[in-house]
């Protein structure tokens, strides 16, 4: 198992720290957490690309034509930026690997 390089050690504790608060500052950052973390972006990742197939309220007028054209959008926009992540997604990623993440940390 090679070591963190320790710039990229504090990035990582930096990100948790802004998802967790303060006490992920005192988290020891190791492979287990470094693999929890990339976990949780796929996580992130597949849920966000699983919520643009929900289909958005439609307004008066021709419900399937105004559906289709909803969906285009939605898809093309998905396609032209992967960084966006739903918060409902990112808040339930983040709750769910809070507990794993704090463990891995302490080393078990």
């Amino acid at each position: 198992m090679s070591r963190i390089d320790p710039a990229d050690e504090q990035a990582l504790k930096e990100v948790l720290v802004t998802w967790y608060g303060p006490q992920a500052q005192y988290w020891n950052i190791n492979q287990a957490v470094l693999e929890l973390v990339i976990e949780m972006v796929r996580e992130m990742d597949n849920c966000s690309a699983a919520m643009d197939y929900i289909p958005q309220p439609i307004n008066f007028g021709n419900p399937l034509s105004q559906l289709a054209k909803s969906q285009l959008k939605r898809f093309i926009a998905r396609l032209k930026d992967n960084d966006r992540t739903y918060l409902i997604c990112a808040r339930h990623t983040l709750l769910h690997f809070k507990s794993p993440l704090a463990i891995a940390a302490m080393g078990f």
